[in-house]
């Protein structure tokens, strides 16, 4: 979702001698997310994702996938899906990170 500006600038050359103009600038916003956290087993997990600009329109729907060595449904319940910005610069994924039984390392 890009988002538009229209700055202006305006200058006085010399006395009465007066230029303005005006450029459009798209600026294209970019997520980034709070993935460094450690976390014990048995807990909620809340990874919030920041964009840098706030939209020129919303809901702002970001694609996601959950990877890695621990599995869904033994080692939590993170799925891959879509993460919405129905407003503002902030949304956030929550899952659960499963507790290991006896002797499961």
């Amino acid at each position: 979702m890009v988002s538009s500006h229209w700055p202006y600038r305006k200058t006085e050359l010399a006395p009465g001698n007066q230029a303005s103009a005006s450029q459009r600038v798209q600026i294209f916003p970019i997520a980034d997310f709070g993935l460094s956290q450690t976390i014990g087993e048995g807990s909620d997990v809340t990874v919030v994702a920041s964009l840098n600009v706030a939209a020129a329109q919303y809901p702002v729907e970001i694609r996601y996938t959950v990877s890695g060595t621990a599995i869904n449904p033994d080692d939590h319940d993170a799925a891959s899906g879509t993460l919405v910005f129905e407003s503002g610069r902030e949304a956030s994924i929550t899952f659960r990170v499963k507790e290991c039984p006896q002797g499961h390392a």
